[in-house]
């Protein structure tokens, strides 16, 4: 199945979290967005929904988790090599990031992981093109 993914995540402050992920680099779409909400843009088929804590609430009947007290997912981007991983996790800490475990190298496999300010965990990964391929089959 090939479509759209549309990951919905509670943040305490909408506008505060777009300033953030904005500054990472990250595009968003307006035509998802209001003061409720912000679509952040991971690529044509991936999305991620800053939700207030309020409208997070309208989608599920479940109470929500403190992402600061306990993890529930983590959030794994693939960077094209490890000079974007550390750029992207660098830049994340000088905003206010946590740099949440130790960096890994496994030598086909690269990554970094920080917290965002609202506590979700970011997993920022390279991965040899060869060694994913295989994955795949």
């Amino acid at each position: 199945m090939n479509a759209p993914l549309f990951l919905n995540i509670r943040v305490r402050h909408v506008a505060k979290s777009r300033q953030f992920f904005d500054a990472l680099g990250f595009p968003f779409n307006d035509h998802y967005s209001n003061e409720e909400a912000a679509c952040m843009v991971i690529n044509n088929n991936a999305y991620i929904m800053l939700l207030s804590p309020g409208f997070f609430g309208q989608h599920t009947h479940l109470p929500a988790a403190n992402p600061l007290e306990t993890a529930a997912a983590i959030v794994g981007i693939q960077r094209p090599n490890k000079e974007a991983v550390n750029k992207l996790v660098e830049k994340a800490l000088f905003l206010g990031a946590q740099e949440c475990r130790p960096m890994y190298d496994h030598g086909f496999m690269y990554g970094r992981t920080f917290s965002d300010p609202d506590g979700h965990i970011w997993e920022i990964f390279w991965m040899e093109a060869q060694q994913q391929q295989q994955q795949q089959q």
